[in-house]
Order: structure tokens, then sequence, then C-alpha cells
């Protein structure tokens, strides 16, 4: 999207393009994806709508470190994740909120578009880990979960993962699966959203996304929600006047209830925001994978973790 040649405002998921984007003074809001850590900027015209995908892993530690998964007093825990930046951000943020509380007995990284992960799960179970962390997204994800659970792992070690890998497009895919393997039930999870929060904004941003397209929205739905009330709402503070720099901290600034908690969405220092989380596992429901919120964590400032 653009409103001038010298100053455009782009949208991006990635943060291959951030260092060619601010030199160029373009602003750079990030709503379709988390990013790694490696994407965490003071710069005015940077603003992350979304979240960082270490943040699901951050709020699972978390939990676990007052809800215990397993009963021995020093957990030994394993992380097999994509091995790109953010499956190895994911495995540093579990280990920077549990590293005190459980014992990393080693990881097991994953070639990107590895379609046989048996080879992976055999070094998991090697490692004897009491539970195993896990970051893929995507068709990774399913072909993870639902070897994880085909090779019976499950039973043995419990798997904790982010949300990336137990969408709803993916429970519907498990869910075929679920009468022979049980593939996905027990998984526990993490994210800043979920479909059935009871608040009045989720319930209206639900019901408008209904309305406009008969079917559930995601969690990058909400952020482009999100994205787009801000932008609008900075916009006409301005009164339709283009400045990169103001329209960003107007958005970091202008208050707007978000359905993620109800309250008005905040931003640290570094243009992230400050998302709640919400903890949650995969249970059945007939033929159906639903997500069964278990717990909530206060919103989690990244700035406390990644100053």
């Amino acid at each position: 999207m653009a409103t001038s040649s010298q100053e455009p405002l782009i949208f991006l998921g990635s943060h291959a393009c951030y260092y060619s984007i601010v030199s160029d003074n373009v602003s750079y809001i990030v709503f379709g994806g988390g990013g790694s850590t490696a994407l965490r900027t003071t710069h005015p015209l940077f603003l992350r709508t979304s979240a960082q995908l270490a943040h699901a892993s951050l709020s699972l530690s978390l939990w676990l470190k007052e809800h215990p998964l397993v009963t021995t007093p020093k957990p030994r825990w394993a992380c097999i994740h994509a091995n790109y930046a953010t499956g190895i951000d994911a495995c540093e943020a579990f280990k920077l909120g549990y590293g005190a509380i459980g014992e990393e007995v080693g990881r097991v990284p994953v070639p990107f578009k590895t379609v046989n992960k048996k080879l992976h799960l055999m070094q998991l179970a090697d490692l004897q880990p009491e539970f195993a962390m896990s970051f893929f997204s995507g068709t990774e994800a399913r072909i993870f979960i639902q070897d994880y659970y085909r090779f019976a792992l499950h039973t043995r070690i419990p798997l904790v993962t982010a949300y990336t890998a137990v969408t709803n497009q993916l429970l519907h895919i498990y869910a075929q699966s679920v009468p022979q393997y049980g593939t996905a039930v027990g998984v526990l999870s993490a994210a800043h959203w979920v479909e059935d929060l009871p608040n009045a904004e989720n319930q209206k941003f639900i019901a408008l996304y209904q309305q406009a397209y008969s079917d559930m929205p995601s969690l990058y739905a909400l952020h482009g929600y999100d994205t787009g009330r801000l932008l609008i709402r900075a916009l006409a503070q301005l009164h339709g006047v283009w400045h990169g720099a103001q329209v960003v901290q107007l958005m970091k600034t202008l208050p707007l209830n978000s359905p993620r908690d109800g309250t008005p969405l905040r931003f640290d220092t570094h243009g992230d925001a400050i998302n709640p989380g919400y903890i949650f596992m995969i249970e059945r429901h007939g033929k159906r994978l639903v997500k069964n919120i278990i717990g909530t964590l206060p919103p989690i400032n990244m700035d406390t973790y990644f100053p």
C-alpha cells in the first residue's frame, strides 16, 4: 500500500527485507507473521502488531514452571525444531523461561522441507527426555505431528509445541487420523489469542468475520483486523497527511481494544505488541479436535526477556 512516491507504507511478514526498507525511510509494519527475535528494533518506523513467535515458547515455559508436566525435581527436556531462525528462537525462548527449572538434554534440528521425520524422531527418543518442546509450521508441522503419534512417541514423551503446529486448519487434518492414532490429542500449546475468548471485542470480531467470510478467523486474520483498525485511526488523526514515523507512533499509542483480551493493545520499547498468553490442550470432542483453554498468563512484555 503506497500513499506517495516518497514514503509508502509496506506490510511485510518477513524480516529479510527489513534493513533495506528502513534505510529507504519506509514504515515497516509486521502483521502477517511473527518473525524471529533478530527483528527487534527501536527504529521509529518499525511496528510489529502480531507477535514474536518466541512469545508462545515463553508462555509455555512460564506455565510449566508453575504447573509441571512431570513430577521429577528437574525435568529432562529436549527441543525438536525446524532448522531455521524461528525454530531456533522457539527453543532458545523456552530455555530462557524454563532453563533454571529443567535440564535440557539436547536438540534435534530438522532440515527445512524434510518429508520423513522418522529419523529425527528416533534421535529425539534416544535423548530420553521426559517431555519435548517443538516448533514446526505449515506442512512441516502436519508431517511432524502425524508422525509423532503414528510412531507413538506421545505415549512416552509428552509434547508441547508452538501454536503454529495446531492451527484450526491443521486440527481439521489431524482429526482424520484421530480414531487410529489419537493424533494431536493431549498436545499442550500456547498463543496470544484463541477463538473462544468471551470478551466483547472478540465476540464482535468473530461475528464480523463470519458475516463476511462464513468461516472462523485465524490468528493471522486477528492480526490484520487489529492492524487495519489502528492504521485507520492513525490516518484519521493526521487528516490524511502521510508521515511514516507519525503514523507508527500513533499506532503505538492510540487506544484500541483488541480481541486478544478485550483491553487496549500496547507495545514495548522495541515496537512489539505486549500480548497475553493462553495455554490450551488439544482435546477430542467426537470427530473434532478442539483447543481447551486450561490457563492464562498476564501480558508478556518482551523487553523483560529480549532487552
